[in-house]
Protein backbone atom coordinates (compact mmCIF):
# COMPACT_ATOMS: atom_id res chain seq x y z
CA UNK A 1 0.00 0.00 0.00
CA UNK A 2 2.96 2.33 0.68
CA UNK A 3 5.09 3.61 -2.39
CA UNK A 4 9.27 3.96 -1.91
CA UNK A 5 8.44 7.87 -0.23
CA UNK A 6 6.38 5.97 2.80
CA UNK A 7 2.79 7.19 0.74
CA UNK A 8 -0.38 5.84 -0.72
CA UNK A 9 -1.90 7.26 -3.50
CA UNK A 10 -5.70 8.23 -3.07
CA UNK A 11 -8.05 9.31 -5.55
CA UNK A 12 -10.65 11.96 -3.87
CA UNK A 13 -14.27 11.01 -5.21
CA UNK A 14 -17.53 11.71 -4.53
CA UNK A 15 -19.44 8.53 -3.45
CA UNK A 16 -22.35 8.76 -5.79
CA UNK A 17 -19.32 7.80 -8.65
CA UNK A 18 -18.49 4.54 -6.46
CA UNK A 19 -19.73 0.79 -7.22
CA UNK A 20 -19.41 -2.34 -5.69
CA UNK A 21 -20.15 -4.85 -8.48
CA UNK A 22 -20.01 -8.17 -6.45
CA UNK A 23 -18.58 -8.92 -2.46
CA UNK A 24 -20.04 -6.65 -0.55
CA UNK A 25 -20.93 -9.19 2.17
CA UNK A 26 -17.16 -8.85 2.69
CA UNK A 27 -17.28 -5.16 2.95
CA UNK A 28 -16.40 -3.53 6.51
CA UNK A 29 -14.60 -0.73 8.19
CA UNK A 30 -12.97 0.31 11.41
CA UNK A 31 -11.87 3.99 13.21
CA UNK A 32 -9.22 4.63 15.24
CA UNK A 33 -11.21 6.61 17.34
CA UNK A 34 -14.76 7.12 17.90
CA UNK A 35 -15.00 10.20 15.94
CA UNK A 36 -12.37 9.33 13.29
CA UNK A 37 -12.84 8.49 9.96
CA UNK A 38 -14.12 5.26 8.73
CA UNK A 39 -11.51 3.23 6.62
CA UNK A 40 -13.13 0.95 4.66
CA UNK A 41 -11.37 -2.67 3.31
CA UNK A 42 -12.13 -6.16 3.02
CA UNK A 43 -13.27 -8.52 5.82
CA UNK A 44 -11.79 -11.74 3.41
CA UNK A 45 -8.03 -11.04 2.66
CA UNK A 46 -7.89 -7.19 4.22
CA UNK A 47 -7.76 -5.10 0.57
CA UNK A 48 -8.12 -1.55 1.68
CA UNK A 49 -11.31 0.38 -0.14
CA UNK A 50 -11.00 3.68 0.84
CA UNK A 51 -11.86 6.49 4.07
CA UNK A 52 -14.62 8.01 4.28
CA UNK A 53 -15.82 10.66 6.98
CA UNK A 54 -18.32 9.46 9.49
CA UNK A 55 -20.85 12.08 8.50
CA UNK A 56 -22.22 10.60 5.19
CA UNK A 57 -23.57 14.58 4.41
CA UNK A 58 -19.68 15.40 3.54
CA UNK A 59 -19.60 13.77 0.15
CA UNK A 60 -16.37 12.67 -0.06
CA UNK A 61 -14.34 8.62 -0.64
CA UNK A 62 -10.56 8.69 -0.66
CA UNK A 63 -10.24 5.45 -2.85
CA UNK A 64 -6.62 3.61 -1.78
CA UNK A 65 -5.03 3.12 -4.97
CA UNK A 66 -4.29 -0.92 -4.52
CA UNK A 67 -8.14 -1.48 -5.13
CA UNK A 68 -8.14 0.63 -8.44
CA UNK A 69 -5.32 -0.54 -10.29
CA UNK A 70 -6.79 -3.39 -12.59
CA UNK A 71 -5.99 -5.38 -16.04
CA UNK A 72 -2.97 -3.08 -15.92
CA UNK A 73 -4.52 0.09 -16.00
CA UNK A 74 -2.34 2.91 -14.67
CA UNK A 75 -4.32 4.89 -12.31
CA UNK A 76 -3.83 8.35 -14.80
CA UNK A 77 -4.96 6.65 -17.39
CA UNK A 78 -8.43 5.89 -15.56
CA UNK A 79 -8.10 9.41 -13.06
CA UNK A 80 -6.05 11.62 -14.82
CA UNK A 81 -2.30 12.79 -13.78
CA UNK A 82 -1.78 13.56 -10.19
CA UNK A 83 -3.21 17.44 -9.53
CA UNK A 84 -2.23 17.58 -5.60
CA UNK A 85 -0.19 16.03 -2.96
CA UNK A 86 -0.85 16.22 0.19
CA UNK A 87 0.80 15.29 4.08
CA UNK A 88 4.35 15.09 2.40
CA UNK A 89 6.28 16.23 5.61
CA UNK A 90 6.53 12.64 6.49
CA UNK A 91 7.89 11.55 3.26
CA UNK A 92 11.18 9.38 2.78
CA UNK A 93 12.60 11.35 0.05
CA UNK A 94 11.20 14.87 -1.56
CA UNK A 95 8.82 14.04 -3.28
CA UNK A 96 7.39 16.55 -6.47
CA UNK A 97 5.93 19.90 -4.73
CA UNK A 98 2.41 21.51 -5.80
CA UNK A 99 2.22 24.25 -7.23
CA UNK A 100 0.21 26.69 -5.30
CA UNK A 101 -2.56 28.29 -8.00
CA UNK A 102 -2.66 24.47 -8.52
CA UNK A 103 -3.22 23.54 -5.56
CA UNK A 104 -5.72 26.34 -4.27
CA UNK A 105 -8.00 25.80 -7.69
CA UNK A 106 -8.22 21.85 -6.96
CA UNK A 107 -9.34 22.71 -3.36
CA UNK A 108 -11.54 25.20 -4.30
CA UNK A 109 -13.68 22.93 -7.28
CA UNK A 110 -13.10 19.91 -4.59
CA UNK A 111 -14.91 21.93 -1.93
CA UNK A 112 -17.61 23.21 -4.38
CA UNK A 113 -18.14 20.05 -5.48
CA UNK A 114 -18.94 18.26 -2.26
CA UNK A 115 -20.65 21.77 -1.71
CA UNK A 116 -22.72 21.25 -4.89
CA UNK A 117 -23.77 17.19 -3.37
CA UNK A 118 -25.08 18.67 0.00
CA UNK A 119 -27.12 21.09 -1.85
CA UNK A 120 -28.25 18.98 -4.85
CA UNK A 121 -29.08 15.71 -2.48
CA UNK A 122 -26.55 13.70 -4.29
CA UNK A 123 -24.83 12.84 -1.26
CA UNK A 124 -27.39 10.59 -0.63
CA UNK A 125 -26.37 7.93 -3.10
CA UNK A 126 -23.19 6.23 -1.17
CA UNK A 127 -22.21 2.67 -1.29
CA UNK A 128 -20.43 3.14 1.93
CA UNK A 129 -23.41 4.04 3.93
CA UNK A 130 -27.45 3.33 4.26
CA UNK A 131 -30.24 5.80 2.55
CA UNK A 132 -30.47 6.56 6.43
CA UNK A 133 -26.62 7.55 6.66
CA UNK A 134 -25.29 5.04 8.90
CA UNK A 135 -22.77 3.05 7.64
CA UNK A 136 -23.17 0.49 5.69
CA UNK A 137 -21.75 -2.24 8.42
CA UNK A 138 -20.99 -1.00 12.03
CA UNK A 139 -17.48 0.51 12.30
CA UNK A 140 -15.12 -1.68 14.74
CA UNK A 141 -13.47 1.10 16.62
CA UNK A 142 -10.10 0.79 18.18
CA UNK A 143 -9.51 0.66 21.92
CA UNK A 144 -6.75 2.72 23.08
CA UNK A 145 -4.18 0.34 23.61
CA UNK A 146 -4.83 -0.83 19.78
CA UNK A 147 -4.39 2.12 18.38
CA UNK A 148 -1.10 3.13 20.62
CA UNK A 149 0.37 -1.04 19.71
CA UNK A 150 -0.63 0.32 16.11
CA UNK A 151 1.16 3.64 16.10
CA UNK A 152 4.19 1.86 17.57
CA UNK A 153 4.46 -0.98 15.08
CA UNK A 154 4.06 2.20 11.99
Amino acid sequence: MLDSMGGTEVVAVRPRFVSFIRGTENLTCMSLSEHGTLRWFTRCCKTPIGNTPRDYKRSHAGLIHTCLELGGVSLDESFGAVVMRINTHSAKGNPAKNSPPVFVWSVLRYLGSMAWSRVSGKYRVNPFFQRDGAPRVTPRVLTPAEREALFRAV
